[in-house]
């Protein structure tokens, strides 16, 4: 894929912004996550420990587990912090370790994040105080990632203007932000839904 950032389009995002999506959102959600994918998000800070666990509790629930899963499970939030090394161990046994180092994966994995951080902050823009500005924040995250498809490079251009223009428009922002959201699930639901 031809992009605005070449070979950088691999790099890992830094989520400066320290975004990470609730357990209720992703639960709610239509995009299913692997648990290779579970783990990239963990490893980048978009998924915390706790959510994690409520994942395998979730599984365990409906009775589509493993023993490691279970395990994750059992874990109690008020051990978590202990148990960073038990979590990633137990995380490590059920994912694909090659798949992180898949070119492929890796652009999966960005687009994927990329649109359920932007329709969180999409469905959540009323509740979350925002100084800045959603087309600032929208670029910050968009230039993290480093637009890894068509769809985020155009938004991305669109957001750039805005912020060098000094445009301060959330509400008329709303609308190229959701025929984003709209093009980047109709380019790849099907591609990360798959099993």
């Amino acid at each position: 894929m031809e992009n605005m950032y070449g070979n950088e389009i691999y790099d890992v995002p830094k989520n400066e912004l320290e975004i990470n999506l609730p357990y209720t959102f992703i639960r709610k959600s239509d995009i299913d996550f692997s648990w290779s994918e579970l783990y990239w998000g963990w490893m980048n800070r978009f998924i915390s420990d706790e959510t994690l666990i409520e994942i395998a509790e979730q599984e365990v629930v409906n009775d589509i587990f493993s023993e490691e899963t279970l395990e994750l499970a059992s874990i109690m939030k008020s051990e978590i912090f202990v148990e960073q090394k038990k979590i990633k161990d137990l995380i490590e046994k059920i994912i694909d370790e090659n798949l992180l180092r898949n070119k492929q994966f890796i652009l999966n994995c960005k687009n994927k994040y990329l649109f359920a951080i932007a329709s969180y902050l999409y469905q959540n823009s009323l509740s979350i105080e925002c100084d800045q500005g959603y087309e600032t924040i929208l670029a910050s995250i968009i230039e993290d990632f480093r637009a890894p498809s068509k769809s985020a490079e155009e938004f991305l251009f669109v957001l750039l203007e805005w912020v060098a223009y000094g445009i301060r428009a959330d509400q008329e922002l709303m609308e190229p932000w959701h025929v984003f959201l709209e093009q980047q699930h109709t380019c790849f639901f099907n591609e990360w839904n798959e099993k």
